[in-house]
Formats: C-alpha cells, sequence, structure tokens
C-alpha cells in the first residue's frame, strides 16, 4: 500500500488514539507495547499523519456519494499562525466539511480556485453565507454567478458593534486617567484579625476585586465591553459603602480602608468625561443588544446554536421594529446619539438583502437555513480542542497552522450525515489500504511542514529589543562581542 511497514490496522489505532482519544505519543507507544507492538515515537507520529492523509484521501474519494444537491455553502476562513488561515467550505444543512485548506492569507487569488473545486464536484449551491470580507464575496461572484450571497449574521453584529461604540475608547481612556482603577489594584488582603473592622477591610479586598474582574479577563468585544462593566460594578459599590459608611456613623466609627475606597470610586463615578460618555455607551448597548437579538445572535456561538435554523420572516420583522424603536430615540436624544441611531440604521440598509433574504429551493419552496458561520466556528473549536488536550495551549497554534484543514475534515467523523453516506457503506479497512502515492502526495501539500512562528510572541516587547541592539552599536567603535552576544542571548528562540 505504500507508506508504512505497520499493517494498516495499526495505523488506524494509531490515528484514532491521537486524533480522536487525544492520547500522548508516549502514551500510545505504552499502550501498543503492552499489545506486543514494539513502536518508537517518531514511528507513531508518522502513523498519525498518515491516518490523517489516507482519511482526507478516502473522503475526496467519496464526495459524490455525500448527495449534496440543494446544499447551502457556508465559508469561513480562521487565521492560527503567521497570518495562515485554515478556510472552511461547510454544507449548511447537514453540517459536513466539504473541504478545507491551508491558505497564506485570505486573498481571492487562493480562495476562488478553492471554490472551483467546490463547484467541479458539487455544482452552485442555492446560497452561499459568508464574512463581511471583500475578498470571498469576489471569489463566490467569480465562481458562482448570480447564486444568492448571505452575510453571517454574527460577523454583521460583531462588525456593527465597532461602528457604534465609538464612545467606548474615549470612556475606558477617561476611566483610567483617573488613576483610581490603579489604586484598587494596589488593594490587598488584610492581615488576619477579627471583629467589624477586620471584616470591612476584608470587605474593602473583596470589592476591589469585583470592580476590576471584567477588565482582566479576555475582551470579547463589542459582545462585552469590560469597562462598561466596570464602571456598572463601580456603581454598585458605590451604593453598599454608602451604607457601610452609615452604619459606621451611627456607631461613632471610622474605618479609614472604607473611606478611602469610597473617595476612589467617586473619582471614577463622578468624573463628567466618563458619565458623559457612560451615558451614551449605556443607550447604545441597549440598542446593540435589540439588533443582536433581534438577528438571533448570542455573544458566544455554541454547538446547540449552530444547528438551529432561523424564520427569516419572523427576524426581518423582530429587527425592524428594533430599528424603529432605535431611530425614535436616536432623534428624541439627538447629539451623537442621533449620529450612532443612524450608524445603526445605515449598516442595515446597507447589508438588508444580504441579511434578510429569504432561500429558495429548486422547488420554488423557502428554505430555513443557519443564517450565522457557527458552524466554522465549532468546527474550528473541534480541532483546537483536540489538538489542546493533547499538547497543550503552546503547541496548538502550531499544530493547527500545520494540521488544521486535514483535522477539519477529520471532524466529519462525529457527523450523523457523513457515517450515513459515506462511513457506514464502505470498507474502510481496504479503501485506507489501498490509496496510491499520487493520492498521498495530493494530501500531504495540506500539511504546512514549517508553519511560520512569531520569533518574539509580545508585540510590545519588540521595539526595545530593536532599540537595544541598536543601542550597543552606537556606543561601542570596536565589534562589541560580549554584548552581541547577550543581546543574541537574550532573544529565545
Amino acid at each position: 500500500m505504500g507508506g508504512s511497514d505497520f499493517d494498516p490496522r495499526v495505523t488506524i489505532a494509531v490515528g484514532i488514539m491521537r486524533w480522536l482519544m487525544d492520547y500522548q505519543i508516549s502514551e500510545i507507544q505504552i499502550l501498543m507495547e503492552s499489545r506486543g507492538i514494539s513502536i518508537s515515537t517518531g514511528e507513531i507520529s508518522n502513523l498519525s499523519i498518515e491516518f490523517l492523509l489516507r482519511f482526507y484521501c478516502i473522503h475526496r474519494g467519496h464526495l459524490k456519494d455525500l448527495d449534496l444537491k440543494d446544499y447551502i455553502l457556508h465559508l469561513d476562513g480562521t487565521g492560527e499562525s503567521g497570518g495562515e488561515i485554515v478556510f472552511m467550505a461547510k454544507e449548511g444543512i447537514t453540517g459536513i466539511t466539504m473541504d478545507a485548506q491551508i491558505m497564506p492569507s485570505e486573498n481571492s487569488d487562493f480562495i476562488t480556485p478553492f471554490l472551483q473545486g467546490i463547484k467541479d464536484v458539487f455544482g452552485s449551491p442555492l446560497a452561499v453565507l459568508r464574512d463581511m470580507g471583500n475578498a470571498i464575496k469576489e471569489s463566490v461572484s467569480a465562481v458562482f454567478l448570480e447564486v444568492l450571497q448571505l452575510i453571517c449574521h454574527y460577523h454583521f453584529v460583531k462588525d456593527l458593534g465597532k461602528d457604534v461604540f465609538s464612545s467606548y475608547p474615549d470612556m475606558r481612556a477617561s476611566m483610567v486617567a483617573t488613576k483610581a482603577l490603579a489604586a484598587m489594584s494596589d488593594v490587598n488582603l488584610p492581615e488576619k484579625g477579627e471583629g467589624i473592622e477586620y471584616a470591612e477591610k476584608l470587605w474593602i479586598a473583596i470589592a476591589a476585586e469585583y470592580a476590576l474582574y471584567p477588565r482582566n479577563i479576555p475582551s470579547k468585544f463589542p459582545f462585552v465591553l469590560p469597562y462598561f462593566e466596570v464602571m456598572k460594578r463601580c456603581m454598585e459599590i458605590e451604593g453598599m459603602l454608602k451604607s457601610i459608611m452609615r452604619w459606621n456613623a451611627s456607631h461613632m466609627r471610622i474605618v479609614k480602608p472604607v473611606t478611602d475606597l469610597y473617595t476612589t470610586v467617586r473619582q471614577i463615578t463622578s468624573d463628567s468625561m466618563v458619565l458623559e460618555k457612560y451615558r451614551i455607551i449605556v443607550r447604545t448597548w441597549e440598542w446593540f443588544e435589540n439588533v443582536r437579538k433581534a438577528l438571533r445572535v448570542s455573544r458566544e456561538l455554541n454547538s446547540k446554536e449552530a444547528k438551529e435554523a432561523t424564520d427569516i420572516g419572523i427576524i426581518g420583522i423582530d429587527l425592524n421594529k428594533a430599528l424603529s424603536g432605535i431611530m425614535k430615540e436616536g432623534e428624541f436624544t439627538g447629539g451623537e446619539l442621533r449620529g450612532t441611531s443612524r450608524i445603526f440604521s445605515k449598516r442595515v440598509e446597507d447589508h438588508r438583502s444580504e441579511l434578510l433574504s429569504p432561500v429558495t429551493g429548486k422547488n420554488g419552496k423557502t428554505i430555513s437555513i443557519v443564517r450565522h458561520n457557527g458552524i466554522e466556528e465549532i468546527g474550528h473549536r473541534w480541532s483546537r480542542m483536540h489538538i489542546r488536550r493533547r499538547t497543550g495551549r503552546s503547541q496548538t497554534a502550531r499544530e493547527m497552522a500545520m494540521y488544521g484543514a486535514l483535522t477539519a475534515v477529520l471532524s466529519n467523523i462525529e457527523n450523523r450525515y457523513y457515517i450515513e453516506k459515506v462511513l457506514s457503506k464502505i470498507d474502510f479497512l481496504k479503501e485506507f489500504s489501498s490509496i496510491t502515492k499520487e493520492e498521498m502526495d495530493n494530501a500531504r501539500k495540506l500539511i504546512r511542514p514549517n508553519p511560520r512562528e512569531p520569533i518574539i510572541r509580545k508585540d510590545r516587547e519588540r521595539k526595545s529589543v530593536l532599540a537595544a541592539l541598536v543601542k550597543i552599536l552606537e556606543t561601542n567603535d570596536e565589534l562589541p562581542a560580549k554584548e552581541l552576544k547577550a543581546w543574541v542571548e537574550s532573544i529565545k528562540i
């Protein structure tokens, strides 16, 4: 069969343990030895890759068997490392990964031939669902002439948020400028004590932690506005602090950490610039949430949501109702909010047909489809999840860059429709063993052998590293061998 000298059943076992059961190479080696099979870690690594390649070849050989006639084409690319992306084509009704490819970038020069390959096998789809990028739009227009193009509701809402929350950076900067957040960061646990004073000092430490927490977790802008959340929590804490201080005053007590935190919190909640921007964001946030809910977009896509088709007529009614309310409030309020309300209206009107056009089958009946690219995101998550379980966070980006396209296709192994149409109807072992060298070589093109990784991972450190070498050269007339060696060694390659 070409490839390794091991029985193909060993290769299949290794592949399943490696890619689906998330075993470490050393664990697979131990399990194999327990079955009387002596195999090195290098051989296990090679067999696991061979399994991916052969599964992909089998998949390619049975594309016609998928019987995707009236299909909905979902397209999306996710970057993982060095600018390269895993670009996926999924079928929206069955959730099957039709094909995947690693591309240097999301550029029409790479996307167009990929789509042509999809068309050659499956013909034209009923509709294409894509993100807001021009490259995919241009390629779809070139390959699938006159096919209905829809934009992913999730991507639309995310893009809309970037436009309407223009006041958020100003509010964040104003909050930071008060230095109150820095002061809260310096609040520590009190030394162990007892009584009301210790309890109040402990409360202060917890309150500071509570107020600052939203900015300490990864931002999911615009679905989460960390400093907006911090502001709301500061207002809550201010009210509670007043109650504590009233109690203390009625008992002739002053607890300095309590009054200090109150003063600190008030620096934020009474700042005129912060309050002005907060007032705008409060209303904008409510409008944004109304549009998000009307378009049936959650803040974080999940596997259940990814499968839910929607009645586009009802969505259109809900979106029009949300927009009507936004425009009325914006015109009544005036000023910056009026301008923001008009952004909402313009963005929706600019993309109304791509958001709300019904999809009609060849029989003339309207088809309810999933209106977001959550199925792609779930596919990417599937690959990342299995890689991370095996290798840990540090190697996830590298392995996704190397094998992301192949693991995207492998994810079909858990798709019920795929099992019914392909896996249940073939002799998997026989086909696995009969893959030709040419097929393997073509599949191997989907592996990036040396995915590019940044030399220095933290962007903020790059300038200082560059400046350090310049300084060494400027301050030494002779070749500064010692300093140069130290500079090179400081860069962990």
